[in-house]
Parts: structure tokens; C-alpha cells; sequence
């Protein structure tokens, strides 16, 4: 929820540098400073563009991952005798994929965070 405001001057110097920043990041000045708030308090970047529909293509995966988690537990769970060395390579693929999908987003998120810091001129590493 965003509750607090806050108001400062600039010089115009400092405006004028700041709208053509702006604009050509194609960002509002509320938008602006909230991303440059955040990444100065360590709260991390926001998200958007392709880094954004990457991570919610990895949401769709992760559903799908549960889906087939859930098809498993209801097998197990029914009394019914799996095929255990199908079901074994069923859930070492499903890890595989997990794994996979966990380092590709920690990778995504600090290309993602860098490109912020640098387009805003923060450095945190």
C-alpha cells in the first residue's frame, strides 16, 4: 500500500536532466522515484518489460509443476500401485526442471537488478 508522499525541490538543472532521464526510460516521475527509492533501500527492483513476462512465464511452469506434483500425491494416495520407475523419472525430470527453472530466475533477477542500478545510478554490489 503506498501511504506515505514525499515533496522536495530541485534545481532546474537537476528537473530538466531528470524529465529527459525519465522519458527516456519511459517512466513518470512517481514511477521514477518509487524504483529508485526501492533499489536505494535494498527492497530490490521492479520488474517490467521482458524480465516481467519471463517471470510469469516461469509462474505458468510452476503451476504446471504443481498440477503434475498433485496428479502424483492423488496416485500415491489412492491406494493404487504406481509404476514406480515411470513415476521415479516422472518426479527427477519434475526436479530437474525445478532446479533449472530456480537458476535461470536467480540469474534473471540480478541481470534485472544491475540493469536497474545502473540506469538510476545505484550500486550495490
Amino acid at each position: 500500500m503506498k501511504s506515505k508522499m514525499l515533496h522536495f525541490r530541485l534545481s532546474y538543472a537537476e528537473y530538466v536532466g531528470f524529465k529527459v532521464a525519465i522519458e527516456q526510460l519511459g517512466l513518470t516521475q512517481s514511477e521514477a522515484l518509487r524504483r529508485f527509492a526501492r533499489a536505494v533501500s535494498s527492497s530490490g527492483p521492479t520488474y517490467d518489460g521482458e524480465v516481467r513476462d519471463a517471470i510469469r512465464e516461469y509462474a505458468r511452469q510452476l503451476k504446471v509443476i504443481g498440477v503434475n506434483i498433485n496428479q502424483i500425491a492423488r496416485i500415491l494416495n489412492s491406494g493404487r500401485t504406481p509404476d514406480y520407475p515411470t513415476l521415479q523419472a516422472g518426479i527427477g525430470r519434475l526436479t530437474k526442471e525445478l532446479v533449472e527453472q530456480a537458476e535461470d530466475y536467480k540469474s534473471l533477477c540480478a541481470n534485472a537488478r544491475k540493469r536497474a542500478q545502473r540506469q538510476i545510478g545505484v550500486d550495490h554490489d
